[in-house]
C-alpha cells in the first residue's frame, strides 16, 4: 500500500470536518431557515389545506411637527406654506386664543396631513427647485 504524505494525510481530514460543519445545521435541523429543509422548518403547526393570511400593515399616523416661531413669521403665513388653513393650525394649537398674538420663540405643532406628509420639514422653507422627478 502506498505510504500517504503526512501533510495531504492532514488536509484531507480538515477538508472532511469542514464538510461535516458544514453540513451539521441541515442534518439537525438548525438554524432556523426558511428554505426547504422539510417538514420541520416551520415551527407552527396548520391543518392541511390550510392557507395563512397575513394582513398588510396600516401606516402609521402622520407624526405632528414642533415648529418655533421666527421673527415675521404669522400663523396664517406657517399654515400656508404647509398646505394648512389656519383653521386646521389653531385647531391643533388650543393654547392660541388669539392668532394676531403669537410671540418670537413660541412653539405651535403643525399638524400632518395624510397630504402633507411628504413636505419634509416646517421648519425649513419648502425648496420647490428639489421636488421634481
Amino acid at each position: 500500500m502506498p505510504q500517504i504524505p503526512r501533510l495531504a494525510g492532514m488536509a484531507a481530514i480538515v477538508a472532511l470536518l469542514a464538510l461535516a460543519l458544514f453540513l451539521l445545521p441541515g442534518l439537525l435541523n438548525l438554524g432556523g431557515g426558511t428554505g426547504s429543509g422539510g417538514p420541520a422548518t416551520s415551527p407552527s403547526t396548520r391543518p392541511a389545506g390550510s392557507v395563512a393570511s397575513v394582513a398588510p400593515t396600516p401606516p402609521p399616523a402622520p407624526t405632528p411637527v414642533v415648529y418655533t416661531l421666527k421673527k415675521n413669521d404669522t400663523l396664517l403665513k406657517i399654515a400656508t406654506r404647509n398646505g394648512l388653513t389656519l383653521e386646521e393650525l389653531l385647531a391643533a394649537n388650543p393654547a392660541i386664543k388669539n392668532p394676531n398674538r403669537v410671540a418670537e420663540g413660541q412653539q405651535i405643532i403643525i399638524p400632518t396631513s395624510s397630504g402633507a406628509a411628504g413636505q419634509g420639514g416646517a421648519s425649513t422653507q419648502p425648496s420647490a427647485a428639489g421636488s421634481g422627478p
